[in-house]
C-alpha cells in the first residue's frame, strides 16, 4: 500500500494543484459575479412599476412580481451571511474588515478570506445571476411599459406663457361680452370690503385665459386701478423671478435683489400707494380638483390621502389630470378594504417605498403583501400563501382573540427567520389537528428574538430538546413562559410533582446559547431553578446583560450561578413566595471551573457589573445572609461593587445585611423599599441620594446617610429618627392618618418639605400659630395639604 501511495504521490501533488488554481479563479471571478448581479437588478427594475399595476389582475404577472422578490429576498440572504462570515472571521482573529473598501463592500471582501465559504457564496451568486436572466427574458412575455426614471420636466417657453396681449379681432360671441361687462362692474364698483377676488373656472381649453386679458384689457379696468399687474405662474415657476416681475409690473424697481424677504417687502411698499389689479393663473386647478374629490365617494380618509398626494405633484392641470385618469380608479379586483384611492397612493410610490410601506404596514387581511406573508387569526388563515412558501421571511406576528394561538404545520421549514415572538406551544388533545409542535423551532438556526409561551403543555424534555434553543448560536433574546394556574388548581398531590419534575426537565433542556444577552422566565412553577443557573455551568453565559424572572411560585432558593455573570447589568425577581432566606452563596461565588475540576475561591467579585436589583413579591424572605468583608479587604473584593439602584418589595426582612448597607459601598445612588412589614431600621448607605421608604409600619430609624438630598416616608407611623443626613435638600412626607408632625422633622433642614396629612393636622398647620406649625417653620418653602386635596 505504502508503494502505491508513493507512486500516486505526483499525481496527487498535481490534482491538489489544479485544483487550488481553480479556486483562485473563482475566488478572482466572484467580483465579476456580483457586478453582474448588480446590473441584472438594474436592468429588472425599470419593468417594477408597470409589474405592480399589471399584477393586481393578471396571476401570471403576480408570479412573475414573486419570482423577482424571491431573488431580491437571496441577494439580502447572500450579503446578510457575508456579514456572519464577516463577524465570526473578525471575532477569532481580532482583525477587522477593509476600512479601504465602501461600506457595502466590506463583509464581502473580509468573508471572501476563508475559501470554503468563498466558493459556496460564489455559487449561490452564480446561481442567483441565472434566475435573473430569466426572469429578465420572461419580463418581455408581458410589454411593461418600461420606466426610465421621472417624469421628464414640462417647462414653458417664454413665447408659451401666459400674457395679458391678445387680439380683439380674434374674440367673438355675445356671451364673452357680457361676462367682460359684468366682472369688470364686479372689480371697480366700491363696496363694503374694497379687496375683491374673482376666480374664473371651468374645463381646459373653455377661455379661461382670453376672458382674464379681455377683462384687464376692459377700458373701466384700466382707468381704475393705478397699477396693474399680469402674472403668469406656469408648472416650473421661480419664486424670486415672480417677485421680481411683479414689481417691474407695478413701476418699482428692484434693484437685482434676490432675497425673497426683502422683495416680498419692496413690492408690498410699492402696491400700498393705491388700488392695483393682480391677474394670475391658478385657478384652472380647482375644476380638476373637485372631479378627484368626487373620485374620492365623500370618504375622508381618501381625500386626505389623496391631499397629500397632489401635494407632491406640480401645480399644473395636466398632472392632475394624469390623477384623474389614473388607471388605479378603474381596478376591480382589489380587496373591499382597500379604497381606489389609497390604492392609487401606494400605486405611485417607487418600487422600493412600496416595499416599505408593505413591510411597515403589515395589512391585517388582504391588502398588498398577501404573497409574502401570512396572518392567522383565531386559528384561520387568510387563504393566502401557505408558511412551507414563506422561505424568506423575517418576522412573523400571530394574534388572535384568545391566548392559543396556534402556528400551522411546516414552520420549521421558514429557516431564515430572525425574529418570533408569542410561539405558543400546543397541547394535543385530539390526536394532531395540523398545529405544529415545539420541535419545529429545532431547523430555524438564525434566530435572534424567541419568545415561547405555554410551555406547561410540553409533555416531556425530548420534546423541548428538539427545539434545540441551545444550539442557536445567533439567539440574544429569549423569554420562556409558563401558566401555573393548572397546575395550583390540582388537589392530586402525586399528580402535581409529577407535573413539576417534567417543568424542571423541560427548562433544563431549553438551556440558552451562550450569546444570550436578554433572558426572561415567567411562570415556572418548578421548586428548583435549571442546573444551568447553578455553578459552574454559568460561567459560559459571558454575553447575559439582562435577567428577569417572574412568579416562580414554587421555587425554593435563588441560584447561586448567577453572581458569576461578568455582564450581568440589571436582576429583577418578581412573586417567589416559597423563598425564605437568601444564603451568602446568592452573592458570593464559591466555585469556579478550573481545568477539569472544580476550585474554592473567595477572592472573586460577585455581580461584578450589576447596577440594577429589584427584589420583589418574596412575601415570605426574612432572612439575608451577607456579612460585610473585614477591614483590610479592598472594595473591588467587595459583591456588586456597581450596583446603582436597588428596588425591595414586600417582604419580611427587618433589616438590610451588612454586606449591603456597607459603609465602603460607593456606587449606590437610589434605594426604594416598599411594603416591608418587618423592616426596623435604615443605615450606613454613604453614596444614596434617593430614598424612599413606603409602608413600612416598624421602621424606627434612618441614619448615616451622608450624601442623602431627597427622601420620601410614606405610611411610616413609627418612625423616630432621622439623622445623618446633613445634605438632605427635599423631603416629603404622606400618611393620610398623621394628626402631629413626627419630632424628626425638627432635627434636619431640607430646602423644601411636602407634607400630606391628615384634614385635622393640615387645619392646624394653616393658622401658622400652632405648636405643630413650629415644627416646620424653619423650612422656608412647603407644600401641606390634605389627603383627600392632594
Amino acid at each position: 500500500m505504502a508503494a502505491i501511495l508513493d507512486a500516486m504521490g505526483p499525481y496527487v501533488m498535481q490534482l491538489i494543484a489544479d485544483m487550488a488554481t481553480e479556486e483562485v479563479k473563482m475566488l478572482l471571478g466572484i467580483s465579476g459575479d456580483i457586478e453582474k448581479l448588480e446590473n441584472n437588478m438594474e436592468s429588472i427594475k425599470c419593468f417594477l412599476a408597470d409589474a405592480e399595476r399589471q399584477r393586481i389582475n393578471e396571476v401570471r404577472v403576480q408570479r412573475w412580481v414573486q419570482m423577482l422578490k424571491n431573488a431580491m429576498y437571496d441577494a439580502t440572504d447572500i450579503l446578510d451571511l457575508c456579514q456572519i462570515e464577516a463577524d465570526k472571521q473578525r471575532e477569532s482573529k481580532g482583525s477587522s474588515t477593509d476600512e479601504k473598501a465602501p461600506g457595502c463592500c466590506r463583509p464581502l471582501l473580509s468573508c471572501l478570506r476563508n475559501p470554503v465559504f468563498a466558493h459556496k457564496i460564489g455559487n449561490r451568486i452564480k446561481e442567483l445571476n441565472q434566475r435573473l436572466d430569466n426572469i429578465y427574458k420572461e419580463a418581455h412575455k408581458f410589454n411593461f411599459v418600461i420606466n426610465l426614471g421621472s417624469h421628464p420636466e414640462q417647462i414653458m417657453s417664454t413665447s408659451e406663457k401666459m400674457t395679458s396681449e391678445f387680439v380683439e379681432s380674434a374674440i367673438v360671441g355675445e356671451k364673452i361680452e357680457r361676462e367682460t361687462r359684468e366682472l369688470a362692474q364686479m372689480l371697480t364698483i366700491n363696496g363694503h370690503h374694497d379687496i375683491k377676488v374673482v376666480a374664473i373656472v371651468g374645463t381646459g381649453g373653455m377661455g379661461k385665459t382670453t376672458l382674464a386679458q379681455k377683462i384687464f384689457n376692459e377700458t373701466t379696468v384700466q382707468g381704475h386701478f393705478k397699477v396693474k399687474i399680469w402674472l403668469s405662474i406656469t408648472q416650473h415657476f421661480d419664486e424670486v423671478e415672480l417677485l421680481r416681475t411683479a414689481i417691474e409690473h407695478a413701476g418699482g424697481a428692484h434693484g437685482g435683489v434676490q432675497d425673497k424677504t426683502l422683495l416680498s417687502r419692496k413690492l408690498t411698499n410699492t402696491l400700498s400707494m393705491g388700488r392695483f389689479l393682480l391677474v394670475h393663473g391658478t385657478d384652472h386647478l380647482k375644476v380638476v380638483g373637485m372631479k378627484i374629490i368626487s373620485k374620492c365617494g365623500g370618504l375622508p380618509l381618501a381625500i386626505k390621502v389623496m391631499g397629500g398626494l397632489l401635494s407632491t405633484k406640480p401645480r399644473s392641470e395636466g398632472d392632475w389630470e394624469a390623477v384623474l385618469k389614473h388607471h388605479a380608479w378603474s381596478v376591480a379586483r382589489l380587496p373591499k378594504e382597500l379604497d381606489n384611492a389609497i390604492y392609487l397612493s401606494y400605486e405611485d410610490l417607487s418600487p422600493q417605498l412600496k416595499q416599505c410601506f408593505l413591510y411597515c404596514s403589515l395589512f391585517p387581511k388582504e391588502f398588498m403583501s398577501k404573497e409574502e406573508s401570512l396572518v392567522v387569526q383565531d386559528q384561520q388563515d387568510d387563504g393566502g400563501s401557505k408558511i412551507s412558501h414563506l422561505l424568506h421571511l423575517r418576522t412573523l406576528s400571530m394574534y388572535g382573540s384568545h391566548d392559543n394561538v396556534l402556528i400551522p404545520k411546516g414552520f420549521g421549514q421558514l429557516k431564515n427567520l430572525r425574529t418570533l415572538y408569542g410561539f405558543r406551544v400546543h397541547l394535543d388533545k385530539n390526536g394532531g389537528t395540523g398545529w405544529c409542535s415545539l420541535e419545529e423551532i429545532g431547523p430555524l438556526s438564525q434566530l435572534r428574538e424567541l419568545t415561547l409561551h405555554g410551555l406547561e403543555n410540553v409533555p416531556a424534555s425530548s420534546s423541548a430538546g428538539m427545539a434545540m434553543v441551545s444550539s442557536k448560536e445567533h439567539l440574544d433574546y429569549l423569554e420562556l413562559h409558563w401558566s401555573s394556574s393548572g397546575f395550583m388548581g390540582l388537589r392530586d398531590e402525586t399528580n402535581k410533582q409529577q407535573r413539576q419534575r417534567v417543568v424542571e426537565e423541560v427548562i433544563e433542556v431549553l438551556s440558552p446559547p451562550s450569546s444570550i444577552r436578554h433572558l426572561s422566565i415567567e411562570g415556572y412553577f418548578g421548586s428548583r431553578l435549571p442546573n444551568w443557573m447553578m455553578v459552574p455551568a454559568t460561567c459560559v453565559f459571558k454575553s447575559l446583560r439582562l435577567l428577569r424572572m417572574d412568579k416562580l411560585c414554587c421555587c425554593t432558593q435563588l441560584p447561586d450561578g448567577l453572581c458569576q455573570l461578568p455582564s450581568l447589568e440589571s436582576l429583577a425577581i418578581n412573586d417567589a413566595p416559597a423563598i425564605k432566606s437568601v444564603g451568602p452563596e446568592f452573592q458570593s461565588p464559591s466555585s469556579l471551573p478550573v481545568g477539569g475540576g472544580i476550585v474554592t475561591t473567595g477572592s472573586v467579585v460577585g455581580f461584578p457589573n450589576l447596577a440594577t436589583l429589584r427584589l420583589a413579591g418574596l412575601c415570605e424572605w426574612e432572612e439575608w445572609e451577607w456579612e460585610e468583608q473585614g477591614e483590610d479587604a479592598t472594595v473591588n473584593a467587595m459583591a456588586m461593587p456597581a450596583l446603582k439602584k436597588l428596588i425591595i418589595i414586600n417582604c419580611k426582612l427587618s433589616c438590610l445585611p451588612p454586606g449591603l448597607a456597607s459603609r465602603r459601598r460607593h456606587a449606590l445612588r437610589e434605594v426604594l423599599l416598599y411594603k416591608l412589614s418587618n423592616l426596623t431600621y435604615i443605615e450606613n448607605f454613604p453614596s444614596v441620594v434617593k430614598l424612599d421608604v413606603f409602608d413600612c409600619p416598624e421602621l424606627r430609624r434612618i441614619s448615616n446617610l451622608s450624601k442623602l438630598q431627597k427622601i420620601e416616608i410614606s405610611y411610616c407611623p413609627n418612625m423616630e429618627v432621622l439623622e445623618g443626613v446633613p445634605s438632605l435638600d427635599s423631603m416629603e412626607m404622606e400618611d393620610g392618618t398623621m394628626e402631629t408632625v413626627p419630632e424628626y422633622v425638627t432635627t434636619v433642614r431640607p430646602r423644601y418639605l411636602k407634607l400630606t396629612c391628615s384634614k385635622r393636622l393640615y387645619e392646624s398647620l394653616l393658622t401658622g400659630s400652632s405648636s405643630e406649625y413650629d415644627k416646620i417653620s424653619h423650612i422656608k418653602s412647603r407644600t401641606i395639604c390634605a389627603e383627600d386635596e392632594d
